[in-house]
């Protein structure tokens, strides 16, 4: 297909004629719905498509196949990867449905609700939807890449607890999905993004939890050391009722970072769990014990607070990221870690979060998914400023650190924590069986490679 393309007039004004939503060429208004949240991708579409619903999504992707074009789907931008002209992007932020049932305990929410809009609208019933760790990040897209919640150990993965999927596929026929109906569908939508399909809304359960006990402990980065090896012996043992991960901060001096985090080196641990405040606080007292924090806001929370643990930031910023799974995590990892991301690394990143799996999202009993590596014990996940001074620094930093963890590494990713366009990559996501299963229905539901990006793992 061509990289770049002038769209006819004529080919402008049949689409726009099918809409109820708007289409939006370079220099017109709605077009800066391109813009991600990570500043440094670029994207310059050939034109953008704010749908008003699942019919306008399914002309979009029709329209553009007659047109030459390929078709990419964005609601926050939260895993933007690079697009040019020769790319129609569809921009789902206009479907706002969300329908709590509190008798069924499920929610019907469609792809252009936040997760915090989400915990919004069912946390006051007592409901806990499975959201990731910020509260800015579209539900669907978060669910699309299989959905490693805030308490993934206790309640496994997100996805596992979809019950329907509403989709749009490379052809632009639109399904109704479950476990039932379309069932090779259900499978491959949960954990594959958008390579079989632009999903629009999803009905999900959601467990009954009012309130958790959580939050983060601060420490000083001179207690870095022996805060990482107490915590990497702590968290091994640590039963399924609880979540946690240790993050390596080191934060700018800006107005929305808190006065004693702000330009130094910091160790977060991070927990989140549904037990009793008394034996939540049994659990943590050997970590409370290492160190004395120079911040703790760990305590019994309402469960509209889950998404703060991580204390994601919520406004855009230039960032490039990075993902290596482990298989376990023995001493000599621990002090690999500590050599490459630890104070006297003189690393540049931003965060680096090890973060504990298993748990529930390794032994969920739910119907099976595309989801691929839930026998990963552990993930490292890393994010440094991407500004064009110090790109090449940062690169190179995190490269140090995951070729340094390479030999306790699982040979793969999650979807939702690595944006490239780098096929290769992309099928690392997927174990060989899975990826073999999704490449045939990634021919059958977009035979002409419609869907950008993720639609090479067919290829």
């Amino acid at each position: 297909m061509p990289t770049t393309q002038r769209l006819a007039d004529s080919a402008v004004a049949d689409l726009r004629q099918k809409l109820a939503g708007t289409l939006a060429l370079p220099n017109e208004a709605g077009y800066e719905l391109s813009t991600p949240w990570n500043q440094s991708v670029t994207m310059s579409p050939a034109a953008v498509v704010s749908a008003a619903h699942a019919d306008d999504v399914a002309a979009a992707v029709r329209w553009a196949s007659s047109n030459g074009l390929r078709v990419a789907v964005q609601a926050t931008g939260h895993g933007a990867v690079p697009y040019g002209q020769d790319v129609l992007l569809i921009h789902t932020g206009r479907l706002k449905r969300c329908n709590i049932s509190i008798d069924e305990h499920t929610a019907k929410v469609g792809a252009g609700v936040s997760s915090q809009q989400l915990i919004d609208a069912s946390a006051p019933f007592g409901l806990a939807p499975l959201v990731g760790t910020a509260g800015d990040v579209g539900f669907v897209g978060f669910l699309s890449g299989g959905g490693i919640g805030a308490m993934a150990a206790t309640f496994g993965l997100s996805s596992d607890y979809v019950r329907s999927l509403d989709v749009v596929t490379g052809q632009g026929e639109k399904y109704h999905v479950t476990p039932s109906e379309h069932a090779d569908l259900f499978w491959g939508l949960r954990g594959s993004k958008t390579t079989l399909g632009i999903i629009t809304e999803v009905e999900i359960e959601l467990p009954f939890l009012p309130t958790f006990y959580g939050g983060a402990l601060y420490f000083d980065g001179a207690d870095f050391s022996q805060v990482l090896h107490a915590w990497a012996e702590w968290s091994d043992s640590l039963p399924n009722v609880a979540a946690t991960a240790l993050s390596v901060l080191q934060l700018p001096n800006m107005p929305f970072v808190a006065p004693e985090l702000a330009g130094r080196l910091v160790v977060a641990v991070r927990l989140a769990t549904a037990v009793s405040v008394v034996e939540a606080e049994r659990l943590l007292a050997p970590i409370r014990a290492v160190a004395r924090p120079i911040k703790d806001t760990i305590a019994a929370r309402p469960y509209s607070d889950i998404t703060s643990i991580h204390d994601e930031p919520t406004m855009p910023v230039p960032v490039q990221k990075d993902l290596t799974l482990l298989q376990s995590l023995p001493s000599e990892a621990v002090d690999t870690l500590a050599g490459t991301a630890g104070p006297q690394s003189r690393s540049p990143m931003l965060v680096v979060t090890l973060r504990r799996l298993g748990g529930a999202l390794a032994s969920s009993s739910a119907a099976p998914s595309v989801f691929s590596h839930r026998e990963a014990a552990y993930m490292v996940h890393t994010v440094g400023l991407n500004v064009p001074s110090d790109r090449q620094i940062v690169a190179d930093a995190g490269r140090r650190i995951h070729d340094a963890l390479r030999p306790w590494a699982i040979d793969g990713i999650f979807a939702n924590f690595v944006a490239t366009t780098n096929p290769d990559r992309l099928r690392t996501a997927y174990n060989e069986v899975s990826l073999r299963r999704l490449q045939a229905m990634a021919q059958q539901y977009d035979p002409l490679g419609i869907l950008a990006t993720v639609g090479q793992l067919a290829r």
